[in-house]
């Protein structure tokens, strides 16, 4: 690959990228653009590009024929075609693994407010997370922070059911107070349940009053993922029935904040410095991958039907869908 990277980000990184990227061996020449098409229709000069996913278009990427390798600065891509992005051979990865600790603290503190809102003080006596204490936590889309999620909540005497598409890597340690199930027993099961799938076609409205009915009464719902893997509708019709007993969101509705038992706090959009320091670091490491033919440490993996794995994630449920 080239030594060319293009970088189009609207936050106050670039400083940073041009930094890293020079330590790399031999280093990169960085050259800011506003969006993917202001590099124009000379696709050989854009091999490698960093990019805010919100300044792409799958027009602009598709313009890009010699394009390599494109690095996310957020996670907000799935408006892109990446499956498209993959057959064409371009090398994904991102920035999930390294926001997942802040990100997960972000949700625990979430899912603690709302305990706290409905009266779930938890067990007395316990100093850290007393809240979680005992408690069965659902994690619906294993990925990178449902594995930052058991580690944060270490020492915690709770008991893990997850879900996920895919078989997590043979790398990915999975405690003995962990199962995997399907998505109907997560959610029959849980306590706390914690929604951490991508927005997909198949994950759109993935949540809706059959998948609230079977929820415990006392549970909390956190939606650490998308707005729209919920509908929203049904999730204030669930909340009214008392179907469970509080939910916490990582966005903005002004509906669902008016809610009496719902915790709303949207995570910044610019990380802190250090968080920062850590993701552009994460994006340095895996343009080394790329460019001596390695696996990146931190992919990005489009995510359709699965390949491998148990597809029971969407198939094995109690009840069929309606249509």
């Amino acid at each position: 690959m080239s030594n060319t990277i293009y970088v189009t980000d609207g936050s106050d990184w670039l400083y940073s990228y041009r930094e890293q990227l020079e330590k790399l061996d031999p280093p990169v020449e960085v050259v800011t653009v506003e969006d993917a098409s202001a590099i124009g229709s000379n696709a050989s000069d854009a091999p490698g590009l960093i990019a805010d996913p919100a300044l792409l278009t799958d027009a602009a990427l598709a313009e890009l024929t010699g394009l390599q390798s494109l690095q996310f600065t957020t996670t907000e891509f799935h408006h892109l075609d990446l499956p498209a992005l993959e057959q064409r051979g371009v090398v994904l990865g991102g920035v999930n693994r390294a926001l997942a600790p802040p990100a997960v603290q972000h949700l625990i503190d979430l899912a603690t407010a709302t305990a706290r809102l409905i009266g779930h003080p938890g067990v007395t006596g316990v100093p850290t997370f007393p809240e979680f204490e005992n408690k069965v936590i659902g994690i619906i889309g294993y990925g990178y922070t449902g594995p930052e999620l058991i580690r944060q909540l270490e020492g915690t005497r709770c008991n893990y059911r997850y879900t996920d598409v895919r078989t997590p890597p043979r790398d990915t340690a999975i405690p003995p107070n962990t199962r995997r199930l399907t998505l109907d027993r997560v959610l029959v099961e849980s306590d706390y349940v914690f929604i951490l799938v991508p927005l997909t076609p198949q994950s759109r409205g993935l949540f809706d009053l059959r998948e609230f009915r079977i929820m415990k009464p006392e549970a909390v719902l956190i939606n650490g993922s998308h707005p729209d893997v919920i509908v929203a509708d049904d999730l204030l019709t669930a909340l009214n029935d008392g179907l469970f007993a509080g939910a916490a969101i990582s966005y903005r509705d002004d509906e669902l904040e008016s809610h009496q038992k719902v915790v709303a706090l949207s995570y910044p959009n610019t990380p802190p410095g250090h968080i920062a320091e850590r993701a552009i670091g994460s994006i340095a490491e895996n343009l080394d991958a790329v460019r001596s033919d390695q696996p990146l440490p931190a992919p990005v993996e489009s995510i359709d039907v699965p390949l491998v794995g148990d597809p029971s994630f969407w198939s094995n449920r109690f009840t069929p869908r309606r249509a």
